[in-house]
């Protein structure tokens, strides 16, 4: 559901049922966020955009005055201009209807007198009401989600269940990593939008929100499709699956930082020189870091301060894991006494001093 209220919902409403709309009917689908009654011929600040403009045209009697009125709705992007005939204007000049025409602002005229305050009561509350009912929907589904990330064994539940409820191409991109698309099937797709997208700085049929943890950039999630705009709420409900999504993850790192006893028993042989380099391999082929067997490696200590003490340990590995993963580097920890160990992987090849000052 879009949760936004249309020029053309306003058509069989009780007072617009004798309403007749002269001009702009390509724009009938514009979005109304508010209401506002207009005496005035300069606009100022009165509009902010999407705005239902409704007007007697007391100061509008000339065609020029209203031609300019109208580039003034146009330039603030109103959604509609509804003008009612009467004693100030009886008819809207052609000027007048054929640039409505050609940038869709819809002239919604009235024959008769009409109560301008009643709409405009009638209207808010409309608004009010979708409101109201958005937020309760988006209350409902996080708590849906966030009931879902203590039951998942794979944070793939997490992006189907966004997948299903938006009806909505879903892709994750994790730093350094092949990207995950639910359905795995629309990758041409996503590459044109997302272009479009980088392009314009703006997209109507794609989006994106980053996905943080501690503070740092781990990936992002993105939905498009070519079927429909993306609406208000459903980037409310990609907010929502992406927070979900980052404590998952935080949950989820922790624990495999916690029991990570394997890789702390290698790195201990390692780091001592009393391990075969196959048996190094082996391990690093299980990891799936394929891609780190022909690497350069270094070793960075870290001295574990008092004021370090005070915060979790586990946090602070992974706060620094991520540090060095965005620029480049894999990361082996080694907690030993009153230091950290790190065995480094550099995946670049270049510009390793500047980068690993960076980190640290």
């Amino acid at each position: 559901m879009s949760y936004s209220l249309k020029v053309q919902d306003l058509i069989d409403r009780n007072h617009f049922q004798k309403a007749k709309v002269i001009a702009g009917h390509g724009g009938l689908l514009n979005t109304i966020k508010w209401v506002h009654i207009l005496e005035s011929k300069e606009i100022g600040t009165f509009i902010k955009g999407k705005e239902l403009i409704l007007t007697t045209g007391i100061q509008l009697i000339s065609e020029e005055t209203l031609f300019k009125f109208l580039e003034q709705l146009i330039t603030k992007e109103a959604a509609a201009l509804c003008i009612e005939f009467g004693e100030h204007i009886q008819s809207v000049p052609n000027s007048v209807i054929e640039l409505a025409n050609r940038h869709n602002l819809p002239i919604i005229v009235f024959n008769e007198i009409v109560p301008f305050i009643e709409i405009t009561q009638e209207i808010h509350s409309m608004l009010i009401n979708q409101q109201y009912e958005m937020i309760k929907r988006l209350e409902n589904y996080s708590q849906e989600i966030n009931k879902l990330t203590l039951k998942i064994t794979h944070y793939e539940h997490i992006l189907m269940k966004l997948y299903k409820y938006l009806n909505m191409n879903v892709a994750f991109i994790i730093n350094g990593q092949q990207p995950l698309f639910i359905p795995n099937e629309k990758h041409h797709i996503y590459e044109n939008l997302r272009d479009q997208y980088e392009q314009k700085g703006e997209g109507s049929h794609f989006a994106k929100c980053e996905v943080n943890i501690l503070e740092e950039s781990y990936g992002e999630v993105c939905i498009f499709t070519k079927n429909r705009t993306i609406n208000e709420f459903e980037l409310l409900i990609l907010d929502r699956t992406v927070t979900a999504l980052s404590q998952y993850l935080l949950r989820s790192l922790y624990i495999e930082e916690k029991q990570n006893i394997h890789s702390r028993l290698l790195l201990e042989s390692w780091l001592d020189g009393t391990v075969e380099d196959s048996v190094i391999t082996n391990f690093l082929q299980e990891q799936g870091f394929h891609n780190l067997l022909d690497c350069s490696y270094f070793v960075l200590i870290d001295q574990i301060k008092n004021s370090k003490k005070e915060y979790d340990l586990n946090y602070y590995k992974l706060y620094s894991r991520n540090i060095f993963e965005n620029k480049g580097f894999v990361l082996f920890l080694l907690e030993e006494k009153q230091r950290l160990i790190y065995v480094i992987a550099d995946i670049y090849g270049h510009d390793i001093k500047h980068r690993i000052i960076e980190c640290i």
